[in-house]
């Protein structure tokens, strides 16, 4: 018989975080903000991050999979989604470090 097992909150379940970094440094901090339980969307340019390429293997990057990117990106979801065509209330914390001008753009600050 298997004991039952406790499963308790992580430190940011329930808490949203909207994505815009990429190549490594802020990829990295916002999957360990996923690690302990946040939501993390990655919103990424309509070509894709430049790390989703790798001279590694023209397999994967032709998939948009590169290994730094698939490393980085760990507990992350990407969406279609837009801020315009969502109409329900959000809440969210912005997770930016130099595309500071996306709020902007997409009307959020």
């Amino acid at each position: 018989m298997e004991a039952a097992q406790i499963v308790e909150p992580k430190a940011f379940d329930g808490i949203r975080i909207i994505d815009f970094t990429h190549v490594l440094s802020g990829p990295v901090a916002s999957a360990q903000l996923a690690m302990q339980g946040a939501q993390v969307i990655k919103i990424e340019p309509r070509e894709g991050e430049i790390s989703r390429a790798t001279p590694v293997s023209e397999l994967w990057s032709a998939r948009g999979m590169g290994p730094l990117w698939m490393a980085v990106n760990v507990n992350k979801r990407s969406s279609p989604w837009t801020f315009a065509s969502h109409r329900r209330p959000i809440s969210f914390v912005s997770w930016s470090r130099e595309r500071m001008c996306c709020a902007k753009i997409l009307g959020l600050g």
